[in-house]
């Protein structure tokens, strides 16, 4: 049904932003599949579409930057993600609320940098975008979330493991609330359990390697370094 519509789209002409929606729909859909190739086409055309279709400034064009960021990364074009990621900061920065989203877009560029082997970047860029989050309310608990496991895919990166099963239990606490049927143990509870595997607790490390880290490889664009470790951890 989706490149239905965006045929059909084509077909008539639609304005470049109905088109761009349609392939970015289509692109979670690839995404979803772990078909990393069709989303990066279908991504990048959603790309140009946003830029001929909106204002320089709208927060589509950043966030398909974004997302055109961590899928090129899936499929191995690392540096080629980061430069798209960083393009996206700068643009958000620009935007409204552009402290804030810049904030969050900076903590995501921890895992690009982590495999390029950018330790000293990496931690900057932590220590940034937490200094632009700040105790801000309209920062959401999932985004808190994320910021808390880059933070500890960091620490683990340079040997802080401890400090790394502070912050991934925060990061559970925030995106795993019991009794909210949407929050499915994932990559959190799963690089818990890799963290706790490296100091020793291998008991209580057991059971988040499996069914959190199979929910987190089992569908998407897992990233390269996560499934690295994990499968150090169940080894």
């Amino acid at each position: 049904m989706q490149p239905a519509e965006i045929a059909f789209e084509v077909r008539i002409r639609g304005p470049a932003i109905t088109r761009a929606i349609a392939e970015e729909a289509l692109t979670l859909t690839m995404v979803g599949e772990s078909r990393a190739d069709s989303a990066y086409a279908h991504e990048r055309e959603a790309l140009r579409l946003f830029r001929e279709g909106a204002a320089p400034e709208h927060w589509r064009i950043w966030s398909a930057e974004r997302n055109l960021a961590f899928i090129a990364a899936a499929r191995g074009q690392v540096a080629e993600g980061l430069a798209l990621l960083d393009s996206s900061v700068t643009a958000a920065s620009a935007g409204l609320g552009g402290a804030e989203q810049a904030g969050y877009l900076t903590a995501q560029r921890i895992p690009f940098l982590l495999r390029l082997g950018r330790l000293s970047d990496a931690a900057h860029s932590i220590t940034e975008a937490e200094r632009r989050l700040g105790a801000s309310s309209s920062v959401t608990r999932a985004h808190r979330a994320d910021v808390n496991r880059y933070a500890a895919m960091i620490d683990l990166a340079l040997g802080d493991v401890s400090h790394a099963v502070d912050r991934l239990r925060m990061a559970v606490s925030l995106s795993e609330t019991p009794g909210e049927s949407a929050a499915t143990p994932g990559i959190n509870s799963c690089l818990l359990g890799v963290a706790l595997t490296r100091v020793g607790r291998r008991e209580e490390a057991r059971p988040l390697l499996e069914t959190p880290c199979a929910a987190y490889t089992a569908h998407g664009l897992p990233d390269a370094l996560i499934l690295q470790w994990i499968a150090e951890a169940r080894n």
